[in-house]
């Protein structure tokens, strides 16, 4: 939990095994069976996964005048192999309202990210309603003759026209470097599924008492003597730059990965997942 009012930490909280033992089975943690008959794809031949929808910058889902929600997902087409799917992956717009889920393409241009494929962030749309910006992972490089697992955090803007389309992107930039002392590179390994180190899935929030723009994302932390050293980063926006900080979460001897951490913001609190 970090309460809105409290300064970001310098020493992480610790999620240790026997955190695992104090978590109490409740309906709200568990998530519905979902039958053959509820699964309606919403593209013949694609799969889809780590959805996320465009919000305001108070966190809310946003919405057309027409009541549609734009959303964003990784898709690819279908493989034999599932795995198969991280080496291929770009984003999907995709839009929501009362008749289902529509597919709209991908949302950036061919050639624009700077990665051999695309993988997850988020979207936050300013207050005047007119400029989506995309926060996402790019990983490996464009043109790499074999495919690796780097990942770099960048940004991008686009336009909102009438009817949910995203145009014009432009002003592509990386957010912040990798701080050797706290995060360790994502350039070794072979992808391996349980493996793959992260500096990824950057989720943007703005703190309701101040109003200062973050964004926190799955890390790995340097110097770990484990092979289960995930953490949750954070880097705080200041002016138009944003400062990497220290992790404020780690599982260093428990779990590889924290993947997609995110804040939700409800009343009188801000709670930390991931």
């Amino acid at each position: 939990m970090l309460e809105p009012s409290e300064q970001v930490m310098t020493t992480p909280s610790r999620w240790k095994a026997a955190d695992i033992l104090t978590i109490t089975k409740a309906t709200s943690q568990s998530a519905p069976v979902i039958g053959p008959s509820e699964v309606v794809p919403v593209l013949n031949g694609y799969g889809f996964w780590d959805a996320w929808p465009v919000q305001s910058t108070d966190g809310a889902v946003y919405r057309t005048t027409d009541g549609v929600e734009i959303w964003m997902a990784l898709g690819t087409p279908l493989f034999d192999n599932p795995d198969d799917r991280h080496s291929h992956a770009r984003i999907h717009v995709i839009h929501r309202d009362d008749s289902g889920w529509r597919h709209v393409g991908p949302a950036l241009p061919d050639g624009f990210a700077p990665g051999s494929r695309e993988w997850s962030g988020t979207a936050v749309i300013d207050d005047a309603k007119r400029n989506v910006t995309l926060f996402f992972t790019a990983a490996g490089r464009r043109g790499e003759a074999e495919t690796t697992f780097e990942q770099r955090l960048f940004a991008a803007d686009s336009t909102l026209e009438e009817g949910g389309s995203l145009v014009d992107w432009r002003n592509l930039r990386e957010l912040v470097q990798r701080d050797p002392e706290h995060y360790m590179p994502t350039t070794g390994g072979t992808g391996k599924v349980g493996t793959i180190k992260a500096f990824r899935d950057p989720a943007f929030f703005r703190d309701p008492a101040d109003a200062t723009d973050y964004f926190l994302f799955a890390a790995s932390a340097a110097g770990s003597s484990s092979a289960y050293n995930g953490v949750i980063a954070i880097a705080r926006a200041v002016g138009n730059d944003w400062e990497l900080l220290p992790p404020i979460v780690t599982a260093d001897g428990v779990n590889n990965e924290l993947e997609r951490p995110h804040v939700s913001i409800a009343t009188g609190s801000t709670t930390c997942s991931g």
